[in-house]
């Protein structure tokens, strides 16, 4: 049945219902971990590039603890510090399960060399959050604790994902904290930073030290002792249950000296890592379409602001909407009107319906009847023992578009469309090419 409403575009609709396709905890629709490159990924404990090789001892912390009486270790009172390692602009660095632990690894081997203590962390797609404890009274041990780091898992990435040379911004965030209460709710903020980048909805994130913290001779690499020199242990433990009872929050505009990760870039990473690409200048043509479909349908970006994330060439960007559109109605059932609304784009007339239905045929030979039905354009209606069509002038201006720009006939064009007679219409062949001439 025809809709009677009929928008401002001059073509009627018939209602049609959107399915949203979510993913808020950012897991892969499909198992693209298995397939994202291909090369054997190489995961375990990194062993070169360690300055001052800790001696055996029965635990990671007692061979931190035995190495770091010849390095800075030059006062008893911890300094903390709040801390973001940024991976290289327009590429994910931490993409697998794998990667992300082998960072944390590559962690635990520097912690060897420097004294550092980690309170809390939270490793997610494209970086690293840390509040950690410094016992130098310079901040030399910190940075060149992280240029250890993540040097070493540079050599695993540019091994594992095909790249070469840096893989981290060389500027760190950093922020000193001396106040103890910033110090325990800043524990629980950057164990929130998986759910505010999509990844999860509770604590439960393998990649960040909740419910992964011990003394500092367990053996885990987050450990609460320098706290517990500052501030008594039980009062410390209630100030870190205070900041963990306000919830899962998203990052404090001052909680570093620079500018905070905006929401965009995390939800392109998450869709990004889900379709198996980990820089933005890689992205194949063929599922860029697909890509920003799904960036648009998970965090609700308008195409321009997409577009300019990914770099699409402005040359390029019609023809990409022309493709997106398509996407949004063949896969995620969004009517024409929800899209462009979805999209916040402005079409110039017909022209962009135009090309859509064009796209589609071309694409997958459904017939204009099926792809009117699909983008919520009314197509016609059995009244009694007649047919009455909507959008015939619609229909025509296709036709004849195809007809000029192809050189075809348009006999031809009709049949491509799959225009054919019906039992109630015997004529509708004759009728259609008699209103393209």
């Amino acid at each position: 049945m025809a809709n009677e409403k009929t928008p401002t575009n001059g073509i009627a609709t018939t209602p049609q219902q959107s399915i949203v396709v979510t993913n808020p905890q950012g897991v892969a629709r499909k198992d693209t971990y298995a397939n994202v490159t291909p090369v054997q990924f190489v995961h375990g404990m990194p062993t070169k590039g360690i300055i001052n090789a800790a001696p055996v001892g029965r635990t990671p912390s007692a061979q931190r603890r035995a190495t770091r009486r010849v390095t800075a270790f030059n006062t008893a009172k911890p300094v903390f510090y709040r801390l973001c390692v940024d991976g290289r602009p327009n590429c994910i660095v931490f993409p697998t399960p794998g990667a992300k632990l082998y960072y944390l690894n590559c962690v635990a081997t520097a912690m060897g060399s420097y004294p550092i203590d980690i309170v809390s962390y939270s490793v997610i797609n494209n970086r690293a959050y840390f509040l950690i404890a410094s016992y130098d009274q310079t901040p030399i041990s910190y940075r060149r604790f992280f240029d250890t780091a993540n040097a070493l898992y540079a050599m695993y990435f540019n091994e594992n994902f095909q790249t070469a040379g840096f893989v981290f911004k060389s500027k760190l965030r950093v922020k000193e904290i001396k106040k103890i209460e910033d110090v325990c709710e800043s524990i629980a903020v950057i164990e929130s930073q998986p759910y505010a980048n999509f990844l999860t909805h509770s604590w439960a994130y393998p990649f960040s030290s909740y419910a992964k913290v011990g003394s500092d001779d367990s053996g885990y690499i987050a450990c609460r002792d320098s706290v517990y020199k500052v501030l008594a242990k039980d009062q410390a433990e209630t100030l870190i249950l205070q900041a963990y009872n306000k919830g899962l929050r998203t990052l404090p505009e001052d909680f570093f000296n620079f500018p905070q990760i905006d929401r965009i870039s995390a939800t392109i990473e998450n869709v990004l890592i889900d379709y198996g690409c980990y820089t933005k200048r890689a992205i194949p043509n063929s599922i860029m379409p697909r890509i920003i479909a799904e960036i648009n349908e998970r965090g609700g970006f308008t195409y321009d602001k997409i577009a300019s994330k990914l770099a699409l060439n402005r040359q390029a960007r019609y023809q990409t909407l022309v493709k997106v559109v398509a996407e949004l109605a063949l896969n995620m059932r969004q009517s024409y009107d929800e899209s462009i609304s979805a999209l916040e784009v402005t079409p110039n007339g017909t022209e962009l319906m135009r090309d859509v239905v064009i796209l589609i045929n071309d694409r997958h030979g459904y017939s204009v009847d099926q792809i009117f039905g699909l983008l919520g354009f009314a197509y016609c209606t059995v009244s009694g023992d007649e047919v009455v069509y909507f959008n015939d002038e619609f229909l025509v201006n296709i036709i004849r578009y195809l007809a000029e720009t192809r050189q075809q006939g348009v006999e031809f064009i009709i049949k491509k469309l799959g225009i054919i007679n019906t039992f109630q219409d015997p004529n509708r062949v004759a009728n259609v090419a008699a209103l393209c001439r």
